[in-house]
């Protein structure tokens, strides 16, 4: 099963706890060798902008962040994609005449092209892509999902 996950499932990693995502069910996804896990490139700059905020309000430690990044780069059962080919763009640049925030455009354009499943913690992100976006991207990927961490983890792990 291909799965496309979300950049929050990432911040664990920088020691940044996500709300209701337990590191062990986290671990145990990317561990489980039954999913091909794949992840947006751009999810290292999210990473790095926002763990480089909270080593200066001292959340966390400039090793903490480094540390983290480097794992996930290190992370070779989860592979990278590229946000900048064109049809990832042109996806993307439909759902931002609807949604304000660019990398969420681009992450969940990534997913509808390179994968069938998407997991988020995004709620507003999930009730477009079931309520407005519906017929776009099943024209892209006919065959696309959208889970929240907790439905995926009861239904498949």
């Amino acid at each position: 099963m291909k799965i496309f996950l979300d950049s929050s499932f990432f911040f664990p990693f920088i020691k940044i706890g996500v709300k209701d995502v337990s590191q062990e069910d986290l671990l145990r996804l990317i561990n489980n060798n039954s999913f091909e896990i794949s992840r947006s490139e751009l999810t290292m700059f999210e990473i790095s902008a926002k763990g480089w905020k909270y080593v200066r309000d001292e959340i966390i430690t400039q090793d903490d962040l480094i540390d983290g990044i480097n794992t996930i780069s290190d992370l070779e059962n989860i592979h990278p994609i590229s946000f900048c080919h064109s049809p990832v763009q042109i996806l993307a640049g439909f759902f931002r005449l609807e949604h304000q925030d660019f990398m969420d455009c681009l992450i969940l354009a990534s997913a509808i092209i390179n994968s069938d499943n998407f997991i988020t913690c995004d709620r507003d992100l999930i009730q477009k892509i079931k309520t407005k976006w519906d017929s776009e991207i099943k024209e892209n990927n006919p065959n696309f999902r959208v889970f929240s961490w907790n439905d995926f983890i009861q239904r498949f792990c």
